[in-house]
Parts: C-alpha cells; sequence; structure tokens
C-alpha cells in the first residue's frame, strides 16, 4: 500500500487564513504575483493593492512616515489615494522620537 501526503506552506505575506497546496498553488500565484520593492527587497504582494493597504500589510498604519514612491515623495495629504503599480519602487522611512 502507497502513502500519499501534501504539503501546505504558510507564506507570510499571505495571512494566517490562506495557505498553498498543490490545488490552489496557481490561484495564489495570480492573486499575488505583482512584484513590488519596499526599501530594497523584492516582495510579492496581492494585486490591485494600494498604499494604505501596503502600509497595513506592513504593520506601519497611523505611524509617522516619509514614504518615496519611485524616486518621488508622497505628501501625507495624499497617501491614502496612492495606488501602487507592478514594479514600483517605495521607500519607506518611519520617524522615530527621542532626546
Amino acid at each position: 500500500m502507497g502513502s500519499t501526503s501534501s504539503t501546505i506552506e504558510l507564506h507570510p505575506r499571505l495571512g494566517a487564513q490562506e495557505y498553498r497546496t498543490s490545488a490552489n498553488l496557481c490561484d495564489l500565484e495570480e492573486r499575488y504575483s505583482v512584484q513590488i520593492t519596499v526599501n530594497g527587497e523584492h516582495r510579492p504582494w496581492r494585486k490591485n493593492l494600494d498604499l494604505p493597504a501596503l502600509l497595513s500589510d506592513l504593520g506601519l498604519t497611523g505611524k509617522r512616515l516619509a514614504i518615496e514612491l519611485n524616486g518621488e515623495i508622497i505628501p501625507r495629504s495624499q497617501q491614502q489615494n496612492a495606488t501602487l503599480n507592478p514594479d514600483d519602487v517605495l521607500e519607506i522611512v518611519q520617524a522615530i522620537g527621542g532626546g
């Protein structure tokens, strides 16, 4: 009698509710196939991602941030409406208070 096994790989950027198996790998790759560079690191992200969703995924919502998108500073007043496209390059710097 042969045995069968299945591998499940948890992916940190997909969230706790999603996982990869051979059955749904193609669907997840289709939904998460956009590459965005954040602070020099190439990362896969879901399609139709906007800046507020990215900041939420990174745990940066509500933080004091300076954000540069493709070499242009995004004013704080425009960050809520900023959309991201494949191959965008972001630099995100968090302000840390001290004295």
